[in-house]
Formats: structure tokens, C-alpha cells, sequence
């Protein structure tokens, strides 16, 4: 610690001094670290009106994933095969 404080032309006293300030300044660099490596969030979960592929209606989608509208997947057609036809 006290070489890198040297490194950075300040005595071993004033680096600790600016290090307890930032730590009670809430500047913790390990949390900003953390912050930084996180996975970005997917914008893919966006709700919107998609057209469902079975009965072509529009319906309210809660994910891009979700294509089929609940009405259509309470038909028999949906639960026994999932297939439309």
C-alpha cells in the first residue's frame, strides 16, 4: 500500500486519509467493480401486443418468447399437440 501511495506522490498518511473518505463517502471501488462486470439487462422481456400464431389476434405478450395467446392455448389443438394447423 504504502509503495502504490508513493507511486502516486502522496504520503502513507494522505492515502489512507483519501481511502477512509471515499469508504465513508459510500465510494466502495469493489461495488462499482461488481456494478460494472454485471450481465446487461435484455430488452427482449419487453411487454407488447404481438399477433399469436395460431388465430392471428393480437394479444398483450409478456416476453418475446410468448407467441401464442391464452385463449389458444387453452384449445384442445394446443394441448395435444401443440401444433397448429
Amino acid at each position: 500500500m504504502l509503495v502504490f501511495a508513493r507511486r502516486c506522490g502522496l504520503s502513507g498518511e494522505e492515502y489512507k486519509f483519501r481511502i477512509n473518505e471515499k469508504i465513508e463517502n459510500g465510494e466502495n471501488s469493489m461495488a462499482s467493480r461488481s456494478e460494472m462486470n454485471k450481465k446487461p439487462q435484455s430488452d427482449k422481456l419487453v411487454a407488447k401486443r404481438r399477433k399469436c400464431l395460431m388465430c392471428m389476434d393480437e394479444f398483450q405478450s409478456s416476453h418475446i418468447g410468448e407467441r401464442v395467446c391464452p385463449d389458444c392455448k387453452g384449445t384442445s389443438t394446443w394441448r395435444q399437440t401443440g401444433i397448429a394447423i
